[in-house]
């Protein structure tokens, strides 16, 4: 018998060997997970370490973006999800599949990322010391900037917000200013929900806010180049965003990001999760809830939350090692404006709540929008 041949009934031998041992039940089977997320490189590495630590647990991990993940999870092939926005949680559910919310089973918080502002370079001088009363009056008023600093050839103040009524940003920052609203009448709330918007008077407080607004930009920090595009003569003299987009494409973008500056609300602001979302039909099955707890587990271990800085968010868990990580991003960025210390947190308008807020709103908006 030649060499080659011989390899080659070794192999065949061997694979046939395998195949008898895992249909006869001697060789565990593992227990498939599929993992929906955006094409994230850290969260790729993440899970390939998450499988070499588990070796009974096969977690795929599927990317698809927006509106594709939307509609693979709303067809049932997903077991966790970590979705983008709650819109995208809101449109699975509602309008892609007749199970409605209780489709989710389980939000685990691993991150979040605050909401901050970000202001012309020339300006941030000014607008970085607004308060939110004084920010709410300079965009209510449309005050000139020669009343605010003496400046004759600013024009008026100008604040620019994503349509509230269609993204999720805009939406949280009327929440902000709502929140503002409640603690300046010494009636402080957790949330926003029904009876929030429900009051009058918070009502009539958003109103000339969302008349007032400009409402042009839409997603990530295209607000670089659409507002902020010429530094001597920017669109608006300060936006609304969320932390995650600073920190996830401040090197790459730098030459852009050096136009402007990013600042923090003075008495509050808005944290956004970032969860794993597990399906309900997933936890029910008893061997795929055991791998979802473990991933999740493994998700808010010391290591990976560290890691998940990476990813442009601040970690759930605080550690030693996260402060020492979020102090060297402030070194690192301090001249920008981010800082490790934050005001008092809100947390965002919950998915669940997201779509009346925006139906409630919606009819305040002027109709150049």
């Amino acid at each position: 018998m030649s060499r080659k041949m011989f390899l080659t009934i070794s192999i065949l031998i061997t694979v046939l060997a395998a195949y008898i041992l895992f249909f006869s039940g001697l060789m565990p089977k593992k227990t498939r997970v599929v993992f929906v997320i955006d094409d994230e490189k850290v969260l790729m590495d993440l899970c390939d370490d998450f499988n070499r630590k588990n070796s009974d647990i096969k977690l795929d991990v599927v990317v698809k973006r927006h509106y594709e993940a939307e509609d693979y999870i709303a067809s049932g092939r997903g077991d966790i999800w970590m979705p983008s926005d709650a819109s995208e949680l809101i449109y699975a559910a509602d309008y892609l599949s007749d199970r409605g919310y209780q489709m989710y089973g389980r939000f685990t918080k691993i991150a979040f990322t605050p909401m901050i502002f970000v202001s012309s370079r020339e300006r941030y001088a000014y607008t970085s010391e607004m308060s939110l009363k004084e920010l709410y009056n300079n965009i209510v008023e449309k005050t000139p900037w020669h009343d605010i600093n003496g400046k004759t050839g600013w024009g008026e103040f100008k604040f620019e917000c994503p349509r509230p009524d269609l993204y999720e940003t805009g939406s949280n920052c009327v929440a902000l200013f709502m929140h503002h609203y409640f603690m300046s009448n010494n009636d402080p709330k957790e949330k926003i929900g029904i009876r929030e918007i429900s009051n009058e008077g918070a009502n009539e407080y958003i109103k000339p806010l969302l008349s007032n607004m400009i409402m042009k930009s839409h997603y990530g920090n295209s607000f670089l180049f659409d507002s902020f595009e010429n530094p001597d003569r920017p669109r608006v003299d300060m936006c609304v965003t969320f932390e995650h987009i600073f920190l996830s494409t401040a090197e790459y973008d730098a030459r852009y990001w050096a136009r402007v500056r990013v600042h923090y609300p003075d008495e509050l602001t808005i944290s956004k999760p970032v969860h794993l979302v597990a399906m309900s039909k997933s936890l029910g099955n008893a061997k795929k809830a055991e791998a979802i707890k473990r991933f999740e587990d493994y998700m808010l271990s010391d290591e990976v939350q560290l890691k998940l800085l990476d990813l442009g968010y601040r970690p759930a868990k605080t550690t030693e090692a996260t402060e020492a990580a979020l102090a060297e991003l402030e070194s690192k960025y301090l001249d920008y404006g981010f800082r490790v210390e934050l005001p008092e947190l809100r947390e965002s308008v919950d998915y669940a709540f997201l779509q009346q807020l925006q139906d409630t709103i919606k009819e305040y908006i002027p109709r150049e929008y």
